[in-house]
């Protein structure tokens, strides 16, 4: 096995990082992407997940097989089991493979203050003045700032995607703990 995407987007499904993401940030990172990659580039969102996949199987081996991920934070991220299970999977792959703070790319969707001091280590990219989920800020001026951003960023994630660790069938994936219920039944 080996690779099978460049970019997992990892975020949170709370709140409106969703819209954003799909009305403006994702379409506008694959285009540029496009144009800074020698290949089409490969980015894992889980929207393209057909229905009836087993999405937890699914979720591990796209993280499993993405060479780096881009975290979309806002305080909902450090909320989610999954998304702290996904940068921990990331996190830890950094450190079993000696490549420290190469894998993450943390972008500022909301909030900051309030993360944990793990978050606030990295050095992250602030998108929080371009945060509009609505399809109406394209028609905006502050939009051309905002595809630029993209563009910088598609820029660095195309040159780190040349610099990571070859792929190991030994990296394990960090799992959240099952959900269980909070009252026990009655008998």
């Amino acid at each position: 096995m080996a690779y099978e995407f460049d970019v997992y987007l990892s975020y949170s499904r709370q709140g409106t990082v969703p819209a954003w993401l799909f009305n403006h940030f994702l379409p506008n990172l694959s285009e540029a992407l496009t144009d800074e990659m020698p290949s089409d580039p490969g980015i894992f969102v889980d929207r393209n997940m057909a229905a009836g996949t087993a999405w937890p199987a699914s979720l591990e081996r796209a993280l499993l097989r993405s060479r780096l991920m881009v975290a979309v934070l806002s305080p909902q991220y450090f909320r989610s089991e999954w998304c702290l299970a996904e940068w921990m999977t990331m996190s830890n792959r950094e450190h079993e493979s000696a490549a420290p703070d190469v894998l993450i790319f943390p972008i500022l969707y909301a909030g900051g203050t309030t993360f944990p001091d793990w978050a606030q280590s990295r050095l992250w990219v602030d998108f929080k003045p371009w945060n509009i989920p609505y399809e109406l800020f394209r028609e905006t001026r502050e939009y051309i700032d905002f595809h630029r951003a993209v563009r910088r960023l598609a820029a660095d994630i195309a040159e780190r995607v040349t610099t990571v660790p070859e792929w190991d069938a030994a990296w394990q994936v960090v799992r959240p703990e099952p959900d269980f219920p909070r009252r026990m039944p009655r008998f």
